[in-house]
């Protein structure tokens, strides 16, 4: 496994130890082999090591919805905040390189308990928490990624068992708003999924992800 530890800064990799076996996080790293910048992707597979830890500290059932690779002009015309309060990135922005891992699992355990999304600049900032997306429509997109299937939503992005509007909003960001990275952690069924390009990249549900 030299290979994939030597991937990460040494930082980092502590985190193996505590998050997921080192064979699913083997699937993980090679999901996001193409997934934009060496930097980003050791940002984004941070974020997954992350919220597995987060998954295993906070025993009560909770969602949540992270976005990666979010630009400013989308605010407009994605984005709302239906309770101020749960953004607590209005006044100073986080940057993930610049904090340590336990900061930042202690920062999301407190953004685990709000409703909305958590934005995360290609910079690798967090700008936004307590985000409403607006405008996904995931039945438009399931029509022109799965044509004939768009009755059945979850069926047509490839969902393994019946999912709501979290993943269904989640699933559409990845794919109208280019080089999105999405993470969504499902309240009812305690699973964590990647999505890319309105796909399951990943998937901690055995059997999941498409081939195609």
């Amino acid at each position: 496994m030299k290979p994939l530890f030597r991937f990460f800064p040494r930082y980092m990799r502590s985190m193996f130890l505590f998050a997921s076996p080192l064979w699913e996080q083997s699937l993980v790293m090679s999901s996001l082999q193409s997934s934009g910048t060496e930097r980003q992707q050791q940002e984004k597979m941070r974020m997954y090591l992350l919220l597995r830890r987060l998954m295993k500290k906070r025993r009560s059932s909770f969602g949540m919805l992270v976005v990666y690779g979010w630009k400013q002009q989308w605010f407009k015309d994605y984005a709302s905040f239906p309770d101020a309060t749960q953004n607590v990135f209005h006044e100073k922005a986080y940057q993930l390189e610049k904090h340590s891992s336990e900061h930042t699992l202690e920062l999301l355990m407190q953004l685990s308990h709000f409703d909305g999304a958590v934005l995360i600049s290609q910079q690798g900032i967090l700008i936004a928490s307590g985000v409403y997306l607006e405008n996904m429509k995931p039945k438009e997109v399931a029509q022109e990624i799965a044509s004939g299937k768009a009755d059945d939503l979850s069926d047509a992005f490839g969902f393994a068992r019946k999912v709501h509007a979290r993943h269904l909003a989640g699933i559409a960001c990845s794919y109208r708003l280019q080089g999105t990275t999405v993470y969504i952690i499902s309240e009812e069924q305690r699973i964590l999924r990647i999505l890319e390009n309105g796909k399951i990249i990943y998937s901690s549900l055995s059997g999941e992800v498409r081939s195609d």
